[in-house]
């Protein structure tokens, strides 16, 4: 092939992809302007129905079917939630939301047979813009456990982040039977975070969740501990049996031991010794040694020095950490410092320099 075809070949691609370019500019300042247009025509209308709620404490009686036929295309919905995200502020903001109701409920029906993009992108619009239903079970929340089914984790966490704005107990109890019963995975840290924000009694949503350590699979209750934790200490002794028990799932188990980080319970001290000598569980032994920085006593101490010397980093140094968080001065380590064991000196003497007591 000579240079010439080459460079005609090269000249050829490159204006193509100016072509694109362009073309894409276009469109964007296209799409951009009709957007625009879009959200101004539906701040009208609902300027409209503000000033009507203002007058009278109802919108228009055929505003319901008016959006619920226009907001069924994607391009709609953005538009008005653009739209009334301006009225956010408005003291007749929720009596609209709880008015408009019927049609977020139909509307919930007719996106959940679309792409999973599109009722991913319905589910966050009840996520910041859902009426208040925690003492009702309507059908809406019915529709939305069913997007719980799709595929895509955006759709599943903007569906969790619908319910839990709505702040139904059974509605959310009810979603993690669904994610239970269908082996749905979902991670951990998104259910606990939120799990969290529920707008509901959050003391009653965690009593009513904790019923079901026993059926639930383990990454629902490791969400569910993690939650409780956020927030309440009074679960010491619920968690204390499934401590101490062998049939406990690791992971859950090594929940519950941070929980007692947080939140102190006298009778777990022993149980975390025991953890950190018998070197049953390497995991085990490096929560527990995290856990005993708040459980000052002579036997902590003594059993956090030993730890000082394991072959394990991890071990060594979460157990380092605790030590000098629970010391007075350096002459309390004096042992450690002057003693034959490399592992522990060393240990010890960069926790001490981390906390500025020896140089």
């Amino acid at each position: 092939m000579s240079i010439d075809i080459l460079i005609y070949i090269y000249v050829t691609i490159c204006i193509l992809f100016i072509i694109y370019n362009i073309s894409y500019v276009c469109k964007q300042k296209t799409s951009k302007i009709i957007r625009e247009r879009k959200t101004a025509y539906w701040r009208k209308q609902l300027q409209i129905q503000f000033d009507l709620l203002e007058e009278t404490k109802q919108i228009e009686t055929n505003h319901i079917s008016f959006i619920t036929r226009r907001l069924t295309s994607i391009n709609n919905l953005i538009a008005f939630i653009d739209a009334l995200s301006d009225y956010h502020n408005h003291t007749l903001f929720s009596l609209y939301l709880n008015q408009i109701y019927l049609a977020q409920q139909q509307l919930a029906y007719k996106y959940l047979k679309k792409s999973d993009m599109e009722k991913s992108y319905f589910a966050y619009t009840l996520s910041i813009y859902a009426s208040k239903l925690q003492t009702e079970y309507p059908p809406l929340l019915t529709i939305l456990i069913e997007y719980l089914d799709s595929s895509s984790v955006y759709c599943r966490e903007n569906t969790l982040k619908a319910l839990f704005t709505i702040g139904n107990i059974h509605a959310v109890e009810t979603a993690f039977q669904y994610l239970n019963d269908n082996n749905i995975h979902h991670n951990t840290k998104l259910l606990s975070d939120g799990l969290i924000t529920f707008q509901g009694d959050k003391q009653a949503l965690a009593k009513q969740l904790w019923k079901h350590i026993n059926d639930w699979n383990e990454e629902l209750m490791i969400s569910i501990v993690k939650f409780i934790s956020l927030f309440s200490g009074d679960y010491t002794e619920e968690f204390f049996p499934y401590v101490n028990s062998s049939s406990t799932h690791l992971e859950l188990k090594l929940e519950m031991l941070r929980y007692y980080r947080r939140y102190y319970y006298e009778p777990i001290q022993e149980l975390l010794h025991s953890f950190l000598t018998n070197d049953t569980n390497t995991t085990l032994s490096i929560v527990s040694a995290s856990v005993l920085c708040k459980y000052p006593s002579k036997e902590t101490i003594d059993v956090l020095k030993k730890a000082c010397s394991h072959s394990n980093w991890y071990i060594r140094y979460n157990a380092a950490n605790s030590l000098i968080s629970l010391i007075h001065s350096v002459d309390d380590v004096l042992d450690i410092l002057q003693g034959s064991d490399t592992f522990a000196k060393d240990i010890v003497r960069y926790m001490l320099e981390q906390e500025g007591m020896i140089e």
